[in-house]
């Protein structure tokens, strides 16, 4: 059975590949904390259709809220969100 597109966290769905890329950008590598290129990846994984959608966007807000971001990747994701 394949994994499900989304990712259900506290009854909300979030964007499985988009918390998967942010979780590989941290592992082992660096202070653990989501960088300006780091963030700059998340936006390009999350334009994969040239678009987006409402749930990437939350999905976005989740990572800000959620793992530990510099100011300048915070500065990234969020003009995305807006």
């Amino acid at each position: 059975m394949s994994e499900s597109y989304y990712e259900i966290i506290d009854n909300v769905k979030y964007d499985r590949k988009l918390l998967n890329v942010a979780r590989t950008l941290i592992q082992g590598k660096g202070d653990g904390r989501i960088s300006e290129d780091d963030a700059k990846k998340i936006f390009e994984e999350a334009q994969d259709n040239n678009k987006i959608t409402d749930i990437e966007k939350q999905t976005i807000q989740y990572i800000i809220d959620n793992f530990n971001c510099t100011e300048p990747a915070v500065s990234i994701l969020s003009k995305i969100i807006v």
